[in-house]
């Protein structure tokens, strides 16, 4: 639970000495240098509230006056937040790293280049992310929002606000326990459906509920596994993804908690209607004819017809497998709906599932990044996807997620672990892999935020995403078996 309590309120309410320990946005430092304190900052003068104006719309307000001991601890190294990065990042390393021993670094410990050069590792070109890019992703729409997409407004009267209720650490354990067993209840599900029996919707509730408990507590958790796993042959299955990362962006945009239920049953189910396709046709690897592209997308009407023939499930859960593939412009499937005649979750949901069949691995084509996924989303705003509900999931997802793979101008290669909100270009990264292209034995925990004073860090920079695949990385070699 937080230490302190926290009151969102509007820029055109701020005062002089309020603290504000969170903004309404984690990427103030694109494309520029951000003018704020990592963790907070105390309002001193008009300039400082005009700057919070120009990049907010809104900012959560801390009320106890503890904040100014805080800001001495953040001077150092080893201030707030690296001792339970280094216990989180011990307790990622015995579950999925083969209970390897973690070290945190010396404090004149520095990552340096070897002498010896690795041919394929030298030649390898990160795809690097540039100022032009970033601009061009967060610029943001100007347009009007629909009637029925209010939910998406700075000042939404029914916008809940979400405190964290667990660290990342405490949450890994129940968020792997939950999404495992969702694994397996689908599976289960799916074989349900082709031998044409009833679902059981409580085990089906049940299990998203349990998925949905730990995104309201904490949604990085089930992200991190969700990103970390979509880089191993054995990923969890698109739905589950899905499903994961459409509660968490419901819980970003400040949805009910029984409403985050209802869209993550959606997610889970948008695609079901799959199993009663020709399964020759789903194997096929070359283009459909438009017959066979006909078939397919009849599935939005199996998944639907499934869901309403099931006792028990919101009938919002049949708008998103119905619909989810409708597009802003009219160009989507079944109805050719536009604009705001597409209901709000499922255009989340499309949004979703883009993204994610993006940064998921197919044998076909090349894997995207999470930024290179999201660029794409921002070329399709207000074309095929609501402009503000894109420019909303950016806010959410960022830059490096947690789970994604980056690699820093040292050569090392790392794993997002935890997410600076307020400065996205500084995560915290545990380093698995050396510049020559080796697994390091002993992972090093690096606090781009907390060390940047320190000598250790003078220099050192994330220079882009990276794809394990990419490198000849098997990610299924650093889980526990």
């Amino acid at each position: 639970m937080d230490r302190f309590k926290k009151t969102r309120v509007s820029v055109t309410d701020l005062a002089v000495g309020m603290y504000v320990c969170e903004l309404d946005r984690p990427w103030l430092d694109l494309p520029f240098e951000p003018p704020f304190q990592i963790e907070g900052f105390e309002i001193r003068s008009q300039r400082d509230i005009d700057q919070v104006r120009r990049y907010c719309d809104y900012v959560f307000i801390r009320h106890d006056a503890s904040w100014r001991d805080d800001d001495q601890n953040l001077a150092s190294a080893s201030g707030v937040g690296w001792s339970s990065l280094r216990s989180f990042s011990n307790s990622i390393v015995r579950s999925l790293f083969c209970r390897r021993e973690t070290r945190s670094p010396a404090p004149d410990e520095r990552v340096d280049k070897p002498s010896g050069k690795n041919e394929r590792w030298e030649q390898y070109s990160v795809r690097q992310l540039s100022a032009a890019a970033y601009e061009r992703l967060f610029s943001e729409t100007g347009k009007p929002l629909p009637k029925h997409y209010e939910i998406l407004s700075p000042n939404a009267m029914n916008r809940v606000v979400y405190q964290d209720q667990t660290s990342i650490e405490e949450e890994l354990e129940p968020a792997t326990n939950a999404i495992d067993s969702a694994n397996s209840v689908y599976d289960d599900l799916v074989l349900e459906i082709k031998k044409e029996e009833e679902i059981d919707v409580d085990v089906l509730k049940e299990t998203v509920d349990s998925m949905a408990r730990s995104v309201i507590r904490n949604p990085d958790a089930l992200s991190y596994l969700v990103h970390l796993k979509v880089f191993s042959p054995h990923t969890y299955s698109l739905a589950i993804s899905s499903c994961v990362m459409a509660m968490a962006f419901g819980r970003f945009l400040g949805l009910a908690e029984h409403e985050i239920h209802t869209l993550g049953v959606g997610a889970l189910l948008q695609d079901v209607g799959m199993v009663k396709l020709p399964p020759e046709l789903l194997r096929k690897k070359g283009a459909l004819n438009s017959v066979e592209r006909k078939i397919v997308r009849s599935h939005v009407w199996n998944s639907t017809e499934i869901v309403r023939a099931a006792t028990g499930i919101p009938e919002p859960v049949a708008d998103i497998c119905l619909y989810h593939h409708e597009r802003y412009d009219g160009s989507g499937y079944p109805e050719g709906l536009r604009k705001d005649q597409i209901p709000l979750f499922a255009t989340i949901t499309g949004i979703v599932d883009t993204y994610m069949a993006l940064i998921s691995y197919r044998p076909y084509r090349r894997t995207s990044t999470s930024f290179e996924a999201l660029t794409e989303l921002a070329r399709l705003k207000d074309e095929e996807f609501l402009g503000a509900l894109v420019d909303r999931f950016t806010r959410y997802v960022a830059i490096f997620p947690v789970g994604s793979f980056v690699k820093l101008n040292s050569g090392h290669i790392g794993v997002v672990v935890a997410r600076n909100p307020m400065k996205i270009l500084e995560p915290r990264v545990m380093l698995i892999v050396d510049p020559s292209g080796r697994r390091m034995s002993k992972p090093l925990n690096i606090n781009f935020a907390a060390e940047r004073k320190s000598s250790f860090l003078e220099g050192l920079k994330i220079v882009g995403e990276v794809i394990p695949r990419d490198l000849g990385l098997n990610v299924e070699e650093f889980f526990a078996s």
